[in-house]
């Protein structure tokens, strides 16, 4: 038997990525909105039937959203790597967001300050 865990950060990185909300992935996927926070936040694991769901909606395989223990240490490590690098894309391309929000608040407010 496979022992494999359940990754949260692969999945809202998906989330991130294709701009959908958690309630919209409820939806998608015919399960409360609380369900799919649980998952993120690791509290709970998606049930068999959840999986094949998420499957079909992002168009991956299951190894995407599992860690299999069971792998040579190395695999893991690089799949870790892959997702460290993608993450920080993610928060980068975040930031500059935030920056340039900044920038265009705070020329909106010198114009109503003038």
């Amino acid at each position: 038997m496979k022992k494999e865990k359940f990754l949260p950060v692969n999945l809202l990185l998906l989330l991130r990525k294709q701009k959908i909300t958690q309630k919209k992935l409820a939806e998608k996927i015919n399960a409360e909105e609380s369900v799919v926070s649980n998952w993120l936040t690791g509290k709970t694991t998606p049930t068999s039937k959840s999986v094949s769901k998420l499957i079909s909606v992002f168009k991956l395989p299951q190894d995407y959203f599992f860690c299999d223990f069971q792998k040579e240490d190395k695999e893991n490590t690089d799949k870790k790597i892959k997702v460290k690098d993608y993450e920080i894309n993610v928060l980068k391309s975040e930031i500059k967001f935030l920056k340039d929000k900044i920038k265009f608040l705070e020329q909106e407010l010198k114009k109503k300050n003038k």
